[in-house]
This record gives C-alpha cells, sequence and structure tokens, in this order.
C-alpha cells in the first residue's frame, strides 16, 4: 500500500503540473461558455484566430439562405453568420444591411433563417437570428425587431404559409398573419407522442459537463466548481514551487517573504475532496466531448425517469434545430437535439419520433425544407439529400455515390446552406470550401463574389472563440490532426489527477497507520 501511494503521489504531482495552466483556462473559459448572454456582446477581431478561420467563398456559413424578389429583378437578399447582405444586381454585387437596428455584435448578427414576403405594395423581409426576430422594409433601410410572446427567442427557422410567418425559436413554434402594423404570435401547441420521454446520452453527457441539467442552479454550482479548480491548480504550483523558492533564497543569503505554504495545502486538500465528485464529472464528461469517444453516445439514449434532475415542463426546450413544412402532404418535421418529429397533419397535428430518411450529423440538420413536390431536401456534415416523397429514395445531390447511412463521420462535404435561383441554378455552402455551384461545381461568372466589407470586418463571437479552444479544434492548426486526441488525452489524464488525490487524502487520513 505505501509503495501503490508513492506512485499514486507521483502521478498526482507531475500530471498536474502538465496540466495546470491547461485546467485554468479550460475552467474559465468553460464558466464563460455556461453565460452566453454575458459575452454576447464581444467580439475577437480577426489577428487574434488562425488565418484558417479567415472567410474565404462564404464558407464558415457566411452566408446559409437565400430570398429572391418577384418583383424586382436582381434582387435577393441572404442570411448567415454574418448576418444579412443583400444584391440589386444579381448576385453582382451586395450592400452589408447590418446597421439601422439590426444587432451589430458578432454573436447576436448571427442569422439562423430569412423570409421575404411581397405584395402589391411593399417587399418585406423578415430575419430570425440570436437576438429574435426583426423585419425591414425594401428601401426603408432600416430594421423593427418584433417581439416573440416568450423568453426563448433565439431563432432557428422562419416558414411562410400564404399570409402567415412561422417561427421556430430553439423551443417553442409561433405563428402570426403578416400585417403592417403590430404583428399578434400565438404559440403553438406542440404535441408529442412518446411512450417513454427520452434523452439522447450526448445531451445528458454535455448537460453533465455544464451543470445545465439541473437549470441555472447547476450551472451556478458547476461554476463554482471550476473556480475552485482554479485554486487548486495555482495552489497546487505554490506548493511545488515554495520550497525550491526557500532554497534559492537561502543560497543567495537573500531575505524571504513570509510564504503560507501550509494555508494553501490545507485549503487544496479541502475544497479538493469536497468538490471531487463534480470535479470527477468534468473529467468524464469530458472525456466524451469529442471523437473518438463521442462515437460511443451516438444513437444511446436514456429515459428521462432515470435521469437525476427535475422533469421539464416543455419537452422541447433548448432542442429544437431545424423545421419544415410539406405543403403536399400536410407534415411538419421537426429536427431536435433528441431526434427528428414528424407530424400527422400539419403544424397542430401529434408529433411522432421517426427515423430519419438519411443520416443527419451529429449537429443535426443545417437544411431541412421541401420542393413542395413532396420532395425533401436533408442537409448536414453527413452531406445533402433530396428525398422522394415516399422517403424509399434518396439523390446524393454533390457525390455520385449512394448515400452511407452514418451520423458518425462526417460527409466528404461539410453542408452549411442551400439555395435555389430563379434561374435553377442551385447552390450550397459548406463549412470549409464555402460556396458551390451543385450543377456547375467549377462555374466562375464573376458572380457571387465575397465582398471587401465582409472580409474586412470580420470578427469571432467571443463565445465561438472559447469553444473553439474549449475543445482544441482552434489548435490544428498547431498540431494538425493530433488535435482531435488533445482534449480525451488531457481529461484522461485530468481522471487520474483526481482519482490519485483522493486516494493519497484517503491513505494518509485513514491507511497509513495500518499499513
Amino acid at each position: 500500500m505505501k509503495k501503490l501511494y508513492k506512485i499514486s503521489k507521483w502521478i498526482h504531482k507531475w500530471l498536474s503540473l502538465l496540466l495546470s495552466v491547461f485546467l485554468i483556462w479550460m475552467a474559465f473559459s468553460g464558466i464563460l461558455l455556461n453565460h452566453p448572454e454575458l459575452i454576447s456582446g464581444i467580439s475577437v477581431p480577426q489577428w487574434m484566430f488562425p488565418k484558417e478561420y479567415d472567410l474565404v467563398n462564404w464558407n464558415r456559413s457566411a452566408i446559409i439562405q437565400a430570398e429572391f424578389s418577384k418583383k424586382h429583378p436582381g434582387l435577393a437578399f441572404y442570411g448567415g453568420h454574418e448576418g444579412v447582405i443583400m444584391t440589386t444586381d444579381g448576385a453582382y454585387s451586395f450592400m452589408d444591411l447590418n446597421s439601422n437596428g439590426y444587432p451589430s455584435s458578432a454573436y447576436l448578427k448571427k442569422t439562423k433563417s430569412i423570409s421575404l414576403y411581397e405584395n402589391n405594395d411593399e417587399s418585406v423581409l423578415f430575419a430570425g437570428n440570436f437576438d429574435g426576430l426583426y423585419r425591414t422594409v425594401f428601401g426603408e433601410g432600416s430594421w423593427e425587431k418584433i417581439s416573440l410572446p416568450s423568453s426563448f427567442t433565439k431563432v432557428m427557422k422562419l416558414l411562410r404559409t400564404d399570409d402567415s410567418l412561422i417561427v421556430a425559436t430553439d423551443s417553442e413554434i409561433f405563428i402570426s398573419q403578416i400585417s403592417n402594423q403590430e404583428m399578434n404570435f400565438n404559440k403553438v401547441p406542440l404535441d408529442r407522442i412518446e411512450d417513454e420521454p427520452k434523452m439522447t446520452l450526448i445531451e445528458l453527457f454535455f448537460q453533465l459537463h455544464s451543470g445545465e441539467l439541473w437549470g441555472l442552479p447547476g450551472k451556478i454550482l458547476f461554476d463554482i466548481a471550476g473556480l475552485i479548480l482554479v485554486f487548486l491548480c495555482i495552489s497546487g504550483l505554490y506548493i511545488w514551487i515554495s520550497p525550491k523558492y526557500r532554497k534559492i533564497m537561502s543560497r543567495l543569503n537573500l531575505k524571504r517573504g513570509r510564504i503560507r505554504t501550509g494555508w494553501f495545502f490545507r485549503y487544496h486538500l479541502k475544497l479538493g475532496i469536497w468538490s471531487f465528485g463534480i470535479l470527477l464529472i468534468f473529467a468524464i464528461t469530458g472525456l466524451y466531448m469529442r471523437p473518438p469517444m463521442i462515437a460511443q453516445l451516438l444513437g444511446g439514449e436514456v429515459s428521462v425517469k432515470f435521469v437525476p434532475a427535475p422533469k421539464p415542463s416543455n419537452p422541447w426546450k433548448h432542442r429544437i434545430r431545424n423545421i419544415a413544412y410539406d405543403k403536399s402532404t400536410n407534415r411538419v418535421i421537426i429536427d431536435t437535439k433528441d431526434g427528428y418529429w414528424v407530424s400527422d397533419g400539419g403544424l397542430y397535428g401529434k408529433f411522432t419520433k421517426q427515423l430519419p430518411p438519411v443520416p443527419i450529423f451529429a449537429m443535426g440538420a443545417t437544411v431541412l425544407d421541401s420542393d413542395y413536390e413532396g420532395n425533401l431536401l436533408l442537409g448536414s456534415f453527413a452531406g445533402l439529400f433530396r428525398v422522394n416523397n415516399s422517403g424509399l429514395m434518396a439523390e446524393n445531390m454533390l457525390e455520385s455515390d449512394a448515400p452511407i447511412v452514418s451520423s458518425v463521420r462526417p460527409g466528404a462535404n461539410l453542408i452549411t446552406g442551400y439555395f435555389k435561383e430563379p434561374s435553377g441554378y442551385e447552390y450550397v455552402t459548406t463549412h470549409f470550401k464555402g460556396l458551390i455551384n451543385v450543377h456547375q461545381p467549377n462555374e466562375h461568372s464573376g458572380k457571387y463574389q465575397m465582398p471587401e466589407f465582409m472580409k474586412k470586418n470580420y470578427s469571432m463571437p467571443l463565445w465561438n472563440y472559447l469553444f473553439e479552444i474549449h475543445n482544441g479544434r482552434i489548435f490544428q492548426a498547431l498540431i494538425g490532426d493530433f488535435y482531435i486526441l488533445l482534449i480525451p488525452l488531457s481529461a484522461l489524464a485530468f481522471t487520474l489527477v483526481i482519482v490519485t488525490g483522493v486516494f493519497d487524502w484517503v491513505y494518509k487520513k485513514y491507511l497509513k497507520s495500518r499499513f
């Protein structure tokens, strides 16, 4: 037992020293990631992130959707994570619309969906972003924010049916008649039929990692645990450095300042033991946050009755990622974090969970649209597919190979958006390659040249910047593909630090005198 204690102490000491700076950064970034509303107005300038993150050819979701005017030839609007832009000459030049009332921060202006409504009098553009729902009239140049009857206002998708606008947030769906005056949105009762409510293992692990499983109190508790982790790292470094500091000062015959090693050591032990349970949750769930371990969670579910947390009154809360309405079959499809849901009769029908007709990558459907002929366009990081109305045949729109039914590995094209021009040409945007003409991939017509104002003004939301570092992806520029193992290996080492720390404490307090 004494030999085991020496080995454990050595592992705890040297792994802690190796990980200390890394863990301090992970703790601080995790706390900020837990509260995006506190940092939503802060953006990171371009010089602070690697060139691999620069905008090139509309990549990184710069645009994901387009709306084309039927009244004004050449007029079109484009929405994406860089906000809203407009062209009046058929996409040969562009104008920035992210001003005059539209959110200016890189986080809040992320536009997930746009919808153009035109009548005899005017052309009205609706835009849904991370700040809510906005409206502008073509020619007026200013934006108006439209209130939704909810505290959940992160808009994920806009749909139009005749003279009505459907707004899907990440938690609820609303509908209103389109009006020149004040619009009156009503909440749609999204009834779902399920024998036993379940949660995916991915969602469970992510919510455990942040404390979100227990709502705001859980987040705050885990934030406190993050601060304790910072103290443990700093106090551990202090305890290791202080004897060396005393030795050096003594050899140099210099006066030493007072070093309270005992205080640091005492509270290093106490706080470490008090918080080891939450720290272990950090480490184990962190191990499964990234490939290859996250693949072990894909497809797994657990009944919510076994989840040690309050049951949400709204089963859709923070889960809706995309929706579509198929007019030909009167079906509404909702892609969520916990599955693919289809109604049996329009927006007010009953929703049942079904297997998607093609693979949807773990991050969800980035394209979910109907072509009003019963065909479904379904895109994600697994690829872009056109599914016929029987659901039995799927065409891979960008590759000749048959689709591989897998949501574990990304496809050759990480699809982020889709739109179709009045001319019939179809375009997709991908995360890395940017804009691609589906019919003429090598087209160079002079259209869709990314404007200089977008490149010049590009910045990254602080939340996304922290997230890229927190999951290790930003280090790919430095260490190549090995970056994918950075988080799993660090989480495994952190687990060893926690386990050996607890063992060392137990040995000295209870076992030392017996062995």
